[in-house]
């Protein structure tokens, strides 16, 4: 291989592995799941209408976090954090079978809450927030769904992690605090990380292309 092909191939390898480390532009977690209610009621909006209990219901359901641009946690404590997001960064669906309805959850203050106990981390989805909201819980083993819990920006899918439970808690719509149990589930997100060293072989690849280039144009100008 002449000079001047070495020069070529590895900046050529330099463009294929920087685009293999580029993240992809989706969803940092999404999903649906079904479960069956554990509590809860519903007082339909029609007068007279009576109360339905909704113990035994099948419960399906969608969520998504579509991005944390620019996030970082409002509070960080042991083994606990909080992280407010912009409002549209949270989603939540649930259709009840019970009630026949579909509803989209209240999100005017977005919340992720992170748990790491040093075995089983959690990831609680807010879409209302700190108090009242209703709630999509994620848990996983160490490692499997953040890095860091000082570092929202770590946030990934790992083996392991499952969608376990979901909760309605804002009443205004008629539904007295209503407990999913999870049965099935879809879930994607980011993948793990790739660790720090591969940002670094990319800078080596570039600068080995990069002499060899300058080294090739003084041997052309003596």
């Amino acid at each position: 291989m002449t000079e001047s092909a070495a020069v070529k191939t590895l900046f050529a390898m330099a463009g294929i592995f920087a685009f293999s480390v580029l993240p992809a532009q989706a969803d940092v977690l999404s999903g649906s799941f079904s479960g069956v209610a554990q509590s809860g009621t519903y007082q339909p909006s029609k007068p007279n209408s009576q109360v339905i209990d909704l113990t035994g219901s099948q419960v399906t359901g969608t969520f998504s976090v579509t991005s944390l641009t620019g996030a970082s946690p409002t509070y960080v404590g042991t083994g606990i954090s909080y992280t407010a997001l912009p409002v549209g960064s949270i989603n939540l669906t649930f259709f009840i079978a019970k009630t026949g309805e579909t509803y989209t959850s209240y999100a005017p203050n977005p919340l992720i809450q992170l748990l790491d106990d040093g075995t089983l981390q959690t990831v609680n989805l807010r879409p209302g927030g700190e108090v009242f909201s209703d709630n999509l819980q994620i848990t996983g083993p160490e490692g499997s769904l953040f890095s860091s819990i000082a570092d929202i920006n770590s946030l990934h899918l790992g083996a392991g992690a499952t969608v376990v439970s979901a909760d309605t808690n804002f009443n205004t719509r008629g539904l007295i605090p209503t407990h999913v149990t999870v049965q099935s589930q879809s879930i994607s997100g980011q993948p793990i990380p790739e660790p720090a060293s591969a940002p670094l072989f990319l800078v080596g690849l570039i600068g080995l292309a990069a002499a060899a280039g300058v080294r090739r144009a003084s041997i052309h100008a003596t």
